[in-house]
């Protein structure tokens, strides 16, 4: 099992080569991180933090 970020404030929060494999993201606010840049298989998150992994690419995300 690894980390769980539960309950985290994760503005201003940088990710860079960290190993968030089987990390629990879920619950966790103002999730910005580049998937590419670090290993995220198994990592648990919810549909609505999803823009947040997806910020580099400058869409605009409609709820």
């Amino acid at each position: 099992m690894g980390v769980s970020f539960e309950g985290s404030h994760l503005l201003s929060a940088h990710f860079e080569r960290s190993d968030l494999s089987r990390a629990d993201l879920t619950g966790v606010t103002e999730l910005t991180l580049d998937p590419e840049f670090n290993s995220m298989k198994g990592a648990k998150i919810q549909f609505a933090q999803l823009p947040g992994l997806l910020v580099k690419y400058g869409l605009n995300i409609q709820h």
